[in-house]
């Protein structure tokens, strides 16, 4: 059975004062591992490692690469400082690395090609981002044993193998500034940002076959990045294709007619809304001149732009003292969707029905205790939205509400609106 397995090691916090603390690796690793986990995008079983040291990193490194069968699809990762020893050969720089003994503390490239060397995986993509990282290629092409490079010997074994790196062998690989970050920019770095957005919008899927093939990605990288100073590196040894991720906007064609098949329309958001039960209260097709629409938007400025199907007023909560003294009167939010998302109450909480159903939506029930001095406890009902790196809690009066609410989200997963 084939796997798809992705390693992602980023480094941020070094033990060596020398080496510059960094925000962008734990950024880049959470951006990745969504992206790529995604059943519609990358389908990968992704492993993270932060702020690890190089031996731990190197043992992650050795077992995927020797576990992996010849049919299995891996992509590893490294978010980290590059740095050159004396002769100018590329280590990567982890948690316990030393500057001044960087060979006997760091992780060589040159290790890295020892251990692909031996891989049985026919399908490998190698992703370095940190300065200097294009050197990776004298590895490769570096005459061994049999006087023809890795990367060739790779090929000829009839491998898929490619490395991407984010810079040239003399260029710096550049982070967002903290000070200087503008308000809601990206805090991954620029190499992974521009990766991220191309896997998850489709877009490094330049021949729109569906695929984003390792040749698509790597010339996808070098066109966005045309005119700056830095500039993204790809060394491709392709005997046999490799996919990397599929297109999520890609929509395959009918069997019959040949034409992509129409996306569902959302009448049939309206009618799974209007089948919910009574006891949810939802509003479907609310009118223009609905009074609730203007507080709604106020509230929930991510609406704005998109078509309201329907909502739900959370209504309001009474906060009491000492479980009688009534001390303020609070608005729970609103439940909207729209004709592209579910927009939960909180800040950033919006999911398309293409991403609900990347989710596990299931009611719970847990007993909360009360301060020592009141004793007692209550129970607490809810609609967990879990994913494999975060999750998301809608709030139910009762258990009943959260397991008819759970299944309406369930009931609107993936659904394809037009």
């Amino acid at each position: 059975m084939t796997e798809r397995r992705a390693l992602l090691i980023g480094c941020s916090r070094y033990q060596d004062r020398s080496f510059a603390e960094l925000a962008a690796p734990f950024h880049d690793l959470a951006e990745l591992s969504t992206v790529l986990s995604r059943q519609d995008i990358g389908g990968y079983t992704v492993q993270r490692l932060f702020d690890v040291t190089a031996s731990e990193a190197r043992l992650a490194v050795s077992a995927l690469l020797k576990e992996a069968k010849r049919t299995d699809v891996l992509f590893v990762h490294f978010s980290c400082h590059g740095w050159l020893d004396d002769t100018f050969r590329l280590h990567l720089v982890l948690r316990d690395s030393r500057s001044e003994h960087i060979e006997a503390t760091g992780f060589p490239v040159a290790l890295l090609a020892e251990l692909l060397e031996v891989c049985a995986s026919e399908q490998i993509v190698l992703s370095i981002d940190c300065c200097y990282s294009g050197r990776v290629k004298r590895v490769l092409t570096h005459r061994g044993p049999s006087s023809v490079g890795l990367g060739a010997r790779l090929q000829e074994a009839g491998s898929g193998f490619a490395v991407l790196t984010s810079a040239d062998e003399v260029q710096a690989a550049m982070e967002p500034s903290g000070k200087l970050r503008k308000v809601g920019a990206p805090r991954t770095s620029l190499y992974v940002t521009v990766l991220v957005e191309g896997l998850r919008t489709g877009d490094a899927d330049l021949d729109r076959d569906g695929v984003v093939s390792l040749p698509d990605l790597a010339e996808y990288l070098r066109q966005r990045f045309v005119g700056q100073a830095q500039q993204p590196t790809a060394s491709l040894f392709l005997k046999s294709p490799v996919t990397v991720a599929l297109n999520p906007q890609h929509s395959p064609p009918d069997t019959v007619t040949g034409k992509p098949p129409a996306p569902a329309d959302t009448e049939e958001i309206c009618r799974v809304l209007r089948s919910a039960p009574l006891a949810l209260s939802l509003v479907v097709r609310p009118p223009d001149d609905d009074p609730a629409l203007r507080k709604l938007r106020k509230a929930m400025p991510g609406v704005s732009g998109e078509r309201i199907l329907g909502y739900q007023d959370r209504g309001h909560h009474l906060h009491l003292f000492n479980n009688f003294l009534p001390v303020w009167l609070s608005h729970n939010g609103y439940l909207v969707f729209t004709d592209t998302a579910v927009h939960l109450p909180g800040r950033n909480r919006r999911l398309t029905y293409e991403e609900l159903a990347t989710h596990e939506i299931m009611p719970e029930s847990a007993y909360v205790s009360r301060h020592y001095r009141q004793g007692g406890g209550y129970l607490s009902h809810s609609v967990l939205v879990k994913h494999p790196y975060r999750t998301l809690t809608l709030g139910a009066g009762s258990a009943d509400d959260a397991k008819q609410l759970a299944d309406l989200l369930n009931s609107l997963a993936g659904l394809r609106p037009g």
